[in-house]
């Protein structure tokens, strides 16, 4: 580039970075992406996310107006540029455009940055996200360009570029309004420009995406060449014309044929859009191709932009030579009917919106593998989060021939069908075949040694309606080499009732544990980290009788929601715990509470309860108020050992069980108290991941916690209490509304400034 070319570029850069327009559209543009994302998704207000989704799907939308108005200085000038050719003076003011969008982008860089304060960012999420921002940008303003250089009228050639835009943002969304063809649909879909940034927002940076942007900019650079040498005058040969007819040819040949060569790249923490090395192992393994169908409805891929991610993930695994993949889609295939009805997958029903109307449709969503004449299904998906997990859980079963078996009892006289009706009907959906034992029927020696012919994990949930010999039977299991997930507390409370907490009934498996090396505390724990409940109560907070009901929402202390730790991804909440401890060489902690928890001390004197459990009393009284110490306490440990023998003589190897000092964590009723709106299955999913590992099966629980990772980071763990909350909205409050807005004031009144020292220095000049 010569030096004229230079100072020419230049002279454009400064005329965009001296402009007002640039420094009012600045601030209303970061004013706006910030207040779309911490209040209009209410994030203060409980509904908040570490997702920056919404957050980078907001910035299309005001660029609809922000890019037009840059271009009304800068971008579609008719002046004369000689002795410059069109295209270098076309590049030229393409260029001051998206130097100034870039630099509006800094500014957000803000927003991660204090949203990490209340949780964990994806780093590559938000990095891939500000990429394709930069060539969504680039492509936006090359369309500007054109137009304000095809239209004479300024405010002409603003109305139909922020028109073209909205378009193409929204493009993918006219299915929700009207009925369209798949062949539509496709069109719709790859030109929209909202609908080709939605991979990158989730951590996936795809080559048709980056193709898609780039070809989009080249496009309407090379169209604006056109019609700005046409205003110009010059004609072109026979043989200019055929050479832009088949640089058109070769763009669209191109753009159809993007994605037979496609690659993505899966920059997420958790590495959710990549196939694992074990289900590459397992595949690796097979002796005959794996063929897996993907029955998804047409109507999916626009209401639900995620299901695209489930088949390129499908077609990632596709590349091992023993799997095949094929996509179907029932409501236009008539012979899937049939395939379904065989395959026992029922149609999902789920609610779209839209043109004033709201309505209930049934979609399917569901994958089918197949391996030597056997199946399995996985019913409903629309996402990535769980499905590698899903898929390698079956490849296995498949592949291997390996059944997963779980023996459960309830060991304090409740029921798995009424009290902890979610348990097995969730470990059956992940995999598990689960064997019920009733203790009532007594023989439990005989039923845990029937049990062994089918595995040698066991779930124990509750103490206190066991036996001595039920003892007994346990303590044998384990010396002979079963492996026990211990749920259990030396208290029961009153759940359905007044919460009151008393010694459990009888002490005989706690007694069993403490002889193992496994100590509990008589003491319950409070937390800062607990959950917010919704209570209605009768009786004012000194115990009297209230003239009317009363709702309040409070931090119940007694109910501990254990941060995102090592062994829980995505925390879980345990109620009334206590703290545990093991002697044995090799045990290890599982679970910790905060460094805020402190313990209550039980009051014998009490002929209702030991503990003071009323949510209104206990908000009344304060956090701590005997001010007790206050420290991280181990809730859950492992233990992996020799023991001696408490009602068995000798001394036993290898002997392998984990105690949760919670026998409710898995109750529906307790589930409920906590599950709000949506519900709350993270208590769940931590037990299905502890059995996992118990099972020996720790590949395939690092990838159900890669899952759950991945919506770990989208929890506000960071922020425990209403304190550490302010603080960090009035941090966020300040840094995106305030300081921001004041820096890009001041910038401008500095550019102001400059502008005026330099015009004066001209003047001098001219004078002399």
């Amino acid at each position: 580039m010569n030096k004229a070319k230079r100072s020419f570029l230049k002279q454009r850069l400064y005329l965009s970075f001296t402009s007002p327009v640039f420094y009012v559209s600045a601030v209303i543009f970061t004013v706006f992406c910030a207040f779309q994302f911490f209040f209009m998704q209410n994030f203060f207000g409980g509904k908040g996310t570490t997702d920056l989704h919404y957050f980078f799907s907001a910035i299309p939308y005001i660029s609809i107006l922000i890019i037009p108005a840059l271009c009304i200085r800068t971008g579609g000038s008719q002046e004369n540029t000689l002795p410059f050719t069109t295209a270098f003076s076309t590049i030229a003011y393409w260029t001051g455009v998206f130097a100034q969008f870039c630099t509006m982008l800094l500014p957000l860089a803000a927003v991660p940055l204090c949203v990490n304060l209340f949780g964990d960012v994806d780093a590559g999420a938000a990095a891939s996200s500000f990429l394709l921002v930069i060539l969504y940008a680039a492509a936006a303003v090359s369309c500007a360009v054109f137009f304000f250089s095809a239209i004479q009228s300024n405010t002409l050639a603003f109305v139909f570029s922020a028109l073209v835009l909205a378009v193409t943002n929204s493009i993918h969304l006219v299915s929700r309004f009207a009925a369209t063809s798949s062949v539509i649909m496709r069109f719709v879909q790859a030109a929209s420009f909202s609908w080709h940034f939605d991979r990158a927002a989730k951590g996936i940076l795809d080559s048709r995406d980056i193709f898609y942007f780039i070809a989009a900019t080249l496009l309407f650079f090379l169209l604006t060449v056109l019609i700005r040498e046409k205003h110009a005058g010059k004609t072109y040969t026979k043989q200019e014309r055929t050479q832009i007819f088949l640089a058109a040819l070769i763009f669209v040949f191109a753009s159809l044929n993007s994605g037979a060569y496609s690659f993505r790249l899966d920059l997420t923490a958790s590495q959710k859009f990549t196939v694992s090395p074990y289900t590459k192992k397992l595949l690796s393994a097979a002796e005959s191709s794996v063929r897996i169908t993907y029955y998804r409805s047409s109507v999916l891929s626009s209401l639900y932009p995620q299901t695209r991610d489930v088949y390129d993930f499908l077609t990632e695994l596709a590349a091992d030579k023993n799997v095949s993949v094929c996509a179907v889609s029932p409501d236009k295939d008539s012979s899937s009917a049939a395939a379904l009805e065989y395959y026992g997958i029922a149609s999902q029903q789920i609610q779209t919106a839209g043109n004033n109307r709201t309505e209930f449709i049934n979609v399917y969503s569901a994958i089918v593998i197949e391996y030597e004449g056997a199946w399995e299904v996985i019913p409903f998906i629309l996402s990535c989060d769980t499905l590698e997990y899903d898929i390698a859980g079956r490849l296995e079963h498949l592949i291997t021939g390996k059944k997963r078996y779980v023996t459960v009892l309830c060991g304090n006289g409740l029921s798995l069908k009424s009290d902890y009706s979610y348990v097995i009907p969730w470990l059956s959906a992940q995999g598990f075949i689960c064997n019920e034992i009733d203790i009532s029927a007594g023989r439990l020696s005989y039923q845990l040694e029937q049990s062994r012919n089918y595995g040698n994990l066991l779930l124990v949930l509750g103490s206190g309606a066991l036996s001595d010999d039920d003892c007994m039977a346990i303590e044998t299991y384990l010396e002979s080499g079963g492996r026990v997930l211990f749920a259990v507390s030396p208290y029961e409370a009153d759940i359905e009732n007044s919460w009151h907490i008393t010694k459990s009934r009888n002490q005989r498996l706690i007694t069993l544990l403490s002889a193992f090396g496994t100590e509990f505390s008589p003491d319950i724990i409070c937390d800062l980290s607990c959950a917010r409940i919704t209570m209605e109560s009768y009786e004012n907070a000194d115990g009297s009788a209230a003239s009317s009901a009363h709702s309040a929402q409070l931090n119940y202390f007694q109910w501990v929601q254990l941060l995102p730790q090592e062994n829980a991804r995505q925390g879980i909440t345990l109620f009334w715990p206590v703290e545990v401890r093991s002697f044995q060489e090799n045990a290890v902690n599982l679970l910790y509470t905060s460094s805020s928890s402190y313990e209550m001390h039980p009051d014998t004197n009490s002929s209702d309860s030991l503990f003071e459990t009323n949510p209104f009393i206990l908000s009344n009284a304060g956090y701590n108020p005997q001010k007790a110490v206050q420290k991280m306490r181990p809730v859950g440990v492992h233990v992996s050992d020799s023991v001696y023998g408490f009602y068995n003589a000798g001394i036993f190897d290898n002997v392998e069980y984990e105690v949760i000092t919670d026998q409710y964590f898995v109750h529906s009723l307790m589930l409920g108290y906590i599950g709000g709106a949506y519900g709350d299955y993270r208590n769940l999913d931590f037990l299905v991941n502890r059995l996992l590992r118990l099972n020996g099966e720790e590949e395939l629980a690092v990838l159900q916690d890669s899952g759950a990772t991945s919506a770990k980071n989208q929890f506000l763990y960071k922020v425990t209490d209403a304190e550490s909350f302010r603080s960090a909205r009035n941090q966020t409050i300040f840094c995106t509304f305030i300081l921001n807005p004041l820096l890009i004031i001041a910038a401008g009144i500095a550019s102001y400034i400059l502008r005026k020292n330099k015009i004066r220095q001209y003047a001098g000049c001219y004078e002399k």
